[in-house]
């Protein structure tokens, strides 16, 4: 699915997200997330060149802008409908979740490149 990506980029399935996040099941979070910029020393080390910024997620209005961020997958949610999947990161223990979130929550994309 592209949509929200330009030519050439494509949202991320679940599935894709899941890959990534299994790079080190002990410490991925901390390895994708930003060096700075989140709560409480809730810094990442950026091994991978990934910068996760805290940029927060919205309902009525954006919150929690220095503590998590949440990507939206191109996975929907099938017997709803009118959820997709999401991946989240926060700022305690380097933490991530998989989750369903409804379609008009606002949250952040990342694309990636179509394979040739």
């Amino acid at each position: 699915m592209r949509g929200a990506c330009p030519e050439g980029w494509h949202l991320p399935t679940i599935e894709e997200w899941r890959i990534l996040l299994k790079t080190d099941n002990s410490s991925t979070g901390a390895r994708l997330k930003s060096t700075f910029g989140w709560l409480d020393d809730g810094n990442g080390m950026d091994s991978f060149g990934f910068s996760v910024l805290p940029s927060g997620y919205g309902l009525f209005n954006y919150t929690d802008n220095n503590v998590s961020t949440s990507f939206w997958s191109s996975t929907d949610e099938t017997f709803y409908g009118t959820m997709a999947y999401q991946v989240g990161f926060h700022y305690i223990n380097y933490s991530l979740d998989v989750r369903r979130r409804e379609k008009w929550h606002a949250s952040s994309v990342r694309c990636i490149k179509d394979s040739e």
